[in-house]
């Protein structure tokens, strides 16, 4: 059983037990099966981590448009490269004003590894916005920047610490531990300021089902500036954006491209009951993962039948899904199943 948790891990658990099973208890694999809804994801993604902050939209639909051909997915039914008009229009509003007007540092498919009720915790943001903590000071450094009249702001390079692989278990962390020693005895003006955004690339615009994705990010980030729920919810923002809404209808002025981006936003906001709350509910998780009798699991009392069935690598084998066999899914003769090396 894999120890790594993260978002999508604790989501996968909560919607089907036995894709989790198969997944992340059996680390059983699948070969040779490709979804459109994921192919035309992965395009988009591309098109956005390669996207820079002096981009214009010319240039952007120009290596969109190459990026999409290298993908493979129903074209006419995912028209990704009429999404590139309002991913500007958010990009040059939500990213872009953050990063050239104030003093924000911009990652993109930035990693966290973290720990979670003594387990490793580990979240691929797509884009992070992060202005550090800003601080009185006479003496800058290379971890710092310089904003002027003695001030200086955090880099998040420096918060961040350096990433330290465990001997025995080969599983990564991070040691942050000279930040910590550096902030403790530094007059703060002002807190971290963290924005995190998330594409999702759905036919919808829906918060359901991704706020717990949110907030272990915000939990990750709020850790190593050693914040608590209060200071997460009063500094950071969360958002999902979804881009892909409505791309079969064309948007001909910049109006409508306005407003369609607009209404492709959501924010998730959150109480400190609601934190506190979420982090039990994955250090229960944590502990029944520990305890559960996996083997002995019923895979047709613990599968659920849902739309996203429709991307699940599993669905249709008679075996390792018999419940979505019985309904009439099938399991496409192309793809192999890959057990671990000790099964």
């Amino acid at each position: 059983m894999s120890n790594k948790y993260s978002a999508s891990r604790f989501s996968c658990r909560s919607s089907c037990l036995q894709k989790y099973k198969l997944s992340y208890i059996k680390g059983i694999k699948i070969e040779g099966r490709d979804f459109d809804v994921q192919q035309k994801g992965l395009a988009f993604h591309k098109i956005a981590e390669e996207t820079s902050i002096d981009d214009t939209l010319p240039q952007i639909t120009e290596r969109g448009i190459a990026t999409i051909a290298e993908h493979t997915f129903d074209k006419e039914k995912y028209p990704v490269e009429r999404a590139l008009p309002v991913f500007y229009k958010w990009w040059q509003r939500y990213v872009v004003d953050l990063v050239k007007n104030q003093h924000y540092e911009l990652f993109k498919e930035h990693w966290e590894n973290s720990s979670i009720a003594g387990e490793p915790l580990c979240g691929a943001i797509d884009v992070l916005c992060f202005k550090g903590p800003v601080i009185k000071t006479a003496e800058l450094n290379d971890n710092l920047i310089d904003l002027g009249n003695g001030l200086a702001q955090v880099k998040y390079e420096f918060i961040q610490g350096e990433t330290v692989t465990d001997e025995e278990t080969g599983e990564k962390f991070t040691d942050n531990s000279k930040y910590r020693d550096f902030i403790k005895d530094k007059e703060i003006v002002s807190k971290a300021q963290v924005r995190v955004y998330d594409y999702k690339t759905g036919s919808s615009v829906h918060l359901e089902g991704y706020e717990n994705q949110l907030l272990l990010y915000g939990y990750m980030i709020g850790k190593q500036l050693g914040y608590s729920a209060q200071d997460i919810i009063e500094n950071f923002k969360f958002y999902l954006f979804y881009p892909l809404v409505g791309i079969k209808t064309r948007m001909a002025t910049d109006e409508k491209i306005e407003a369609r981006m607009l209404k492709d936003v959501i924010e998730y906001k959150f109480s400190a009951e609601d934190y506190n709350n979420t982090l039990l509910e994955f250090e229960r998780a944590i502990k029944d993962d520990k305890t559960r009798d996996w083997d002995a699991m019923d895979p047709k009392m613990n599968a659920n039948i849902s739309f996203s069935c429709g991307y699940c690598q599993f669905c249709g084998h008679p075996d390792l899904c018999p419940l979505s066999a019985a309904s009439g899914l099938e399991f496409p003769d192309t793809a192999k199943v890959i057990y671990p090396e000790s099964e």
